[in-house]
């Protein structure tokens, strides 16, 4: 009877689950292939009050269906313990037993290991959701060295995640007070504002220095609006930079946190769309400008038509007249106006003619020309303009209508440049070298080159601006004038026709843009149509019946961008190929499926044997398995590539081969491609 007392008060003294300062942790139990309990340990027995030698032959289905009642059903369970992966996690929440006092539910992971016919479970305690944790009682974790830990190890990786988030979230996140100063803010913001994270903590006015005044009275009624939306309000305002006046358009999400029904803070994040909102303006003015295209095309037809019967008109009236009236010399006035207002007509519907991306040969020298009519129409009387044309045939790859866009915007740039009385000069001929002063975007063709430029001596581009105006949107003009696109577009152009744009500005003295396309190497009878004076319809490649052009080897170089890409670039331009540098794979795999270029060679340069494009050369010789893959190891030798690798190359470069063999080699890749 004692050893009766003896054994129950033990089993008493064990029954303290979650609220012994001790949590549930290492409880094992092992369970034989019938599902019957073969042994457990300690922690398990006092994790249901008992002692250890009273859990064998028990079923542990039953054992734990009484445990688990709270929120994981018995179906779930079994599934969990029937389950013949070797390795498995369930998560769950288990009562009080035995009579034991709870502050609630008490969360456990159960892990699982099968050895053998034999499965091997492990409980451990853990803590509950955050949303949970609020609801329980303050002294929950008091006595609990292990959930004191686990806390710290939550509240440990939530700060790690939240700095992570600040350092490399594109926007900015912050939590602000209701005076509006910042008590948390990305140190992003110094950009967008003018003001340092700091400044923003301390000033409570700061924020509505910065804030667009046009957008005061917006964003405080979303202010007073998101004490009422739980799920935050969304709004969208300017932020002027208070050191250099730039205007950026923000979207903001904010969340009020109210606590005992009152307002203690916000949290939020900002997104900079400035550049969306300018193009959604641009856009929603285009196509009210492709309607007026329409319109006006149609008008400039009519009006040529009236033009036309005016000049046949006065044709027949002077053929009536005596050759001594008077009215013959106003009569030929007429008809001489007439047809020159026809011309002009003319040039305007031939901006209209065909469209872009139908490239074909055709003569710089002579779109040279037409653009060039049509530019000295549009240049104001107090700009003098001059077309110096290159004396001989400059055959190029183009397509016309897209580069007559570029070139009159150009000029178009140029007259807005020029104040008052100043000079606007068109220039072709051929390029034998580049100013090295000259800012470059695009592939710089092999010298000689074709090129276009177009010079005036207005006002200049400041230093600062110098390497902004070639990106999308970027303008000095005012927001009503000027779309921010045309420089951007010119970039593309050149791009896409393998060539190079270059401009050299001096404040105050002028800018000259300058479009440089590779010269083509034309057969005779694709040289007589170019030079025929009757014409006007250039060959295109589906109607052309001489020989392909012979175009520059085209060398398709891919790697991490640094000195190694520059200087094998250099080198290979140097030598008469056109190159293509490719810094990722995406943009590789984009050029070689849209055959952006006849890419004769792709070249890849392999930094070492951990290097990431290795792992995208497979992937690169199947686009087109006609064009060979070249490796150019750079700090690693042959023996640090797999034999995959190696398999796929048509020649390894080695570090130490001089410059003259390698051109050498990539001559015969390609003289053995053509045969």
């Amino acid at each position: 009877m004692e050893a009766i007392t003896a054994k129950a008060d033990s089993d008493q003294k064990k029954s303290v689950l979650a609220r012994d300062s001790d949590w549930v942790r290492s409880a094992m139990a092992v369970i034989g292939p019938d599902r019957l309990v073969v042994e457990v340990n300690e922690a398990f027995a006092t994790f249901f009050g008992r002692s250890t030698e009273l859990f064998a032959g028990q079923d542990i289905l039953d054992l734990l269906g009484k445990l688990f009642d709270a929120g994981t059903s018995l179906s779930t369970l079994e599934d969990f313990l029937t389950d013949r992966q070797s390795f498995g996690r369930l998560s769950c929440r288990v009562s009080s037993v035995n009579g034991a006092d709870s502050t609630g539910p008490v969360c456990v992971e159960m892990d699982k290991c099968r050895v053998g016919d034999s499965l091997v479970l492990y409980l451990n305690q853990v803590l509950p959701p955050p949303e949970e944790m609020k609801l329980r009682p303050l002294d929950y974790l008091d006595d609990s060295v292990e959930g004191r830990q686990q806390l710290v190890a939550r509240v440990l990786e939530l700060e790690s995640s939240l700095l992570n988030i600040h350092q490399r979230w594109p926007g900015i996140i912050f939590t602000q007070r209701t005076n509006m100063t910042f008590r948390v803010i990305s140190p992003k913001v110094q950009a967008l504002t003018g003001f340092n994270p700091a400044e923003l903590d301390k000033k409570p006015g700061a924020f509505w220095q910065f804030v667009h005044e046009s957008d005061h009275a917006e964003l405080k009624k979303n202010l007073s609006l998101a004490r009422t939306q739980p799920q935050g309000v969304n709004s969208t305002f300017r932020i002027k930079n208070a050191r250099t006046g730039r205007i950026s358009y923000i979207m903001e999400h904010r969340v009020a946190v109210i606590r005992g029904g009152l307002l203690v803070s916000f949290h939020g994040v900002w997104m900079d769309i400035t550049r969306q909102m300018i193009a959604e303006k641009r856009l929603m003015g285009s196509a009210w400008k492709e309607t007026l295209a329409v319109l006006t095309m149609g008008l400039a037809h009519d009006f040529r038509n009236t033009m036309a019967g005016i000049a046949s008109l006065s044709d027949s009236l002077i053929s009536d007249l005596d050759p001594t009236d008077p009215n013959k010399e106003y009569l030929e006035d007429i008809r001489k106006n007439s047809l020159h207002a026809n011309q002009l007509v003319q040039k305007i519907l031939d901006l209209h003619q065909g469209k872009t991306g139908d490239a074909c040969y055709d003569d710089l020298n002579r779109l040279g020309n037409d653009v060039g009519d049509l530019v000295k129409k549009i240049t104001p009387r107090r700009i003098e303009f001059q077309l110096c044309l290159y004396d001989g045939q400059l055959p190029i790859w183009v397509d016309p209508v897209e580069f007559r866009q570029v070139v009159v915007n150009l000029a178009l740039n140029a007259v807005d440049a020029i104040d008052k009385n100043g000079q606007l000069t068109i220039r072709t001929g051929i390029a034998y070298a580049l100013d090295g002063s000259a800012l470059v975007h695009g592939f710089i063709p092999p010298f000689p080159c074709a090129f276009l430029s177009v010079v005036d001596n207005g006002c200049g581009i400041p230093e600062n601006q110098m390497a902004k105006i070639f990106e999308p949107f970027y303008t000095s003009k005012p927001m009503n004038k000027g779309t921010g696109l045309g420089l951007y577009n010119s970039r593309l152009f050149v791009e896409r026709h393998n060539g190079a744009i270059a401009v050299e500005s001096t404040p105050g003295k002028g800018t000259t843009f300058t479009l440089l396309l590779p010269l083509q190497q034309l057969d005779a009878d694709v040289i007589d149509t170019l030079a025929g004076e009757e014409s006007t319809q250039k060959p295109s490649v589906g109607r052309q019946t001489s020989s392909p052009v012979k175009s520059r080897a085209t060398i398709m170089l891919a790697g991490k961008p640094g000195k190694n890409l520059e200087a094998s670039s250099a080198f290979l331009r140097s030598k008469g190929f056109s190159v293509f540098e490719v810094l990722q794979k995406g943009q590789a795999v984009e050029w070689l499926e849209n055959r952006t270029a006849d890419f004769r060679i792709i070249l890849v340069l392999i930094e070492d044997g951990c290097d990431e494009w290795l792992s995208y050369l497979d992937e690169l010789a199947s686009i087109d398995e006609s064009i060979p893959l070249v490796l150019k190891l750079q700090n690693c030798d042959q023996d640090a590539l797999r034999p995959s690798e190696i398999q796929l190359a048509s020649w390894i470069i080695s570090p130490e081969t001089p410059g003259p063999d390698v051109l050498e080699k990539l001559n015969q890749i390609l003289d053995g491609r053509h045969g």
